[in-house]
Formats: structure tokens, C-alpha cells, sequence
């Protein structure tokens, strides 16, 4: 499809999502976790970036580069029951959030100094409390 501004009309019609690249960046790759931060449902191929991401939640479905096994994921996504695909989609927007919010990036980032302050012998020099920030 190609560089697209508005991203948010594509994920609000879509009703799955297929990444079938060979190769990405990211953990997951950034249109995944569009997409799962959007409750869309994720049937992708087994590279390192869709891995990280079906191991951690049902709403991305892992496959092999292969036509017949993504068409096959695709429909089976696709037939689930309402109640089974909310539950993905909501497990997928969940880990989405606490894996890749800003808030999320601040706490591991915070995570970080923290243990370097405490690894050069200044652990009075950490914040004290990560809730202020």
C-alpha cells in the first residue's frame, strides 16, 4: 500500500490485518502494533518482530511464508465468535499499551538510569518513586 496519512481510517475498516513481510524492524513491526493497539486482529509470518508479538498475545496469529497457511489463518481469524475475537482484541490492545506507551517507554527507561546509578555505587542518586513520574 505504501506511506498512508491517515492510518486511523484504514485500522477503523479493517477487519484483520495480514503481515506477510519477509523482514521488518521493530519489536513488533510498527504496522502490528497499529494495528493491535487498535483491536484488529494480526495473522502474521513467522520473522523475529511477528514472533515477539503472537508469543504474547492471541490477537496475532503466527503462520509460515506460505499462500495457503496465511489464507487458512486469515478465514479462521475472520470465522471466530464476537465474544472470542473481543477477548483477543482486548488482550492485544492491553499488551500493546503497557508494552509500548509512553508510559510504558518512561518506566523502562527510568528502569535503566536506575540501574546504572546503582551499578557505579550511587543508589541514593535513583528516584525514589517512579509514580512522580
Amino acid at each position: 500500500v505504501g506511506p498512508i496519512d491517515d492510518v486511523e481510517t484504514l485500522h477503523a475498516a479493517a477487519d484483520i490485518l495480514l503481515a506477510t513481510s519477509r523482514a521488518e524492524g521493530g519489536m513488533p513491526p510498527l504496522a502490528v502494533a497499529e494495528a493491535l493497539s487498535r483491536g484488529t486482529p494480526v495473522v502474521a509470518t513467522e520473522i523475529p518482530g511477528h514472533t515477539y508479538a503472537a508469543e504474547a498475545t492471541p490477537a496475532c496469529r503466527l503462520v509460515p511464508h506460505d499462500p495457503a497457511a496465511i489464507a487458512k489463518a486469515a478465514v479462521q481469524t475472520l470465522d471466530r465468535s464476537a465474544q472470542s475475537a473481543r477477548a483477543d482484541a482486548g488482550h492485544g490492545h492491553e499488551w500493546i499499551r503497557q508494552e509500548r506507551s509512553m508510559s510504558a517507554w518512561v518506566e523502562r527507561l527510568l528502569g535503566f538510569y536506575e540501574e546504572a546509578l546503582e551499578r557505579r555505587g550511587h543508589p541514593g542518586d535513583a528516584p525514589a518513586s517512579r509514580a512522580s513520574a
